[in-house]
């Protein structure tokens, strides 16, 4: 989720935790603030921070502050790699900042081995540079589901654009994907949420456990 709101609001995610009935795990250094909000992971696996962080502005600008959150989830035998972001409003922002992304200090350094999966509002359409970026080490899950056809994600209410993305490494296999259009989806959000299905072949993989493992990765921009 983004722009989730901090202490001087209520605690949005501990509180939406709590109506969970706490199955969701969210230690407090899972977050990046953003003017007292900012990115948040819920997870029913146990899972630990491993980088919490801003990334690359445009110098000279006074825009806002934008962060990514990285989180190693354990499922099964392995840990997954998580990461959350919402990248910024200018072109040449969101490049610097999804190259960041893919660089040493995230994605390309030697803490990310293993399978990945990178989501968030990317404010970026799938013809952009930014899109291409990411998707030269990594696949993006509507357009990997077979036999669906990608939907939009903003506005919530009358969604003309798809920025919003679920990215995975090539380790995934797309099962499923919807992006909800309900009344409650659309009071919840100016976007419309992703909820993808992804299929991880341990074996197949060397990790362990057994074959056609999955797991449900979701977005969704509050």
């Amino acid at each position: 989720m983004q722009e989730c709101y901090g202490a001087r609001r209520g605690e949005q995610v501990r509180a939406i935790a709590a109506e969970l009935k706490e199955a969701y795990h969210y230690p407090p250094s899972l977050s990046v603030l953003q003017d007292d909000y900012g990115n948040s992971i819920l997870s029913v696996h146990p899972m630990r921070l491993v980088k919490a962080g801003k990334l690359p502005g445009l110098p000279g600008r006074d825009i806002e502050v934008r962060g990514a959150l990285w989180a190693a989830v354990r499922f099964g035998d392995i840990e997954l790699h998580f990461l959350n972001t919402h990248l910024g409003l200018y072109s040449q922002e969101r490049q610097r900042q999804s190259e960041a992304l893919m660089g040493p200090e995230w994605l390309g350094g030697e803490s990310c081995v293993g399978p990945a999966i990178l989501c968030g509002d990317f404010n970026a359409f799938p013809s952009s540079t930014v899109y291409r970026t990411l998707t030269s080490r990594l696949h993006e899950a509507q357009e990997n589901a077979k036999g669906h056809k990608p939907r939009n994600t903003f506005f919530g209410r009358h969604p003309v654009f798809r920025i919003d993305h679920i990215f995975c490494s090539p380790d995934f296999r797309t099962v499923s994907v919807d992006v909800p259009r309900t009344h409650l989806t659309r009071l919840a959000s100016d976007h419309l949420p992703i909820v993808a299905e992804v299929s991880l072949d341990l074996e197949e993989k060397g990790l362990g456990g057994g074959a056609g493992e999955s797991l449900k990765a979701s977005l969704k921009a509050p």
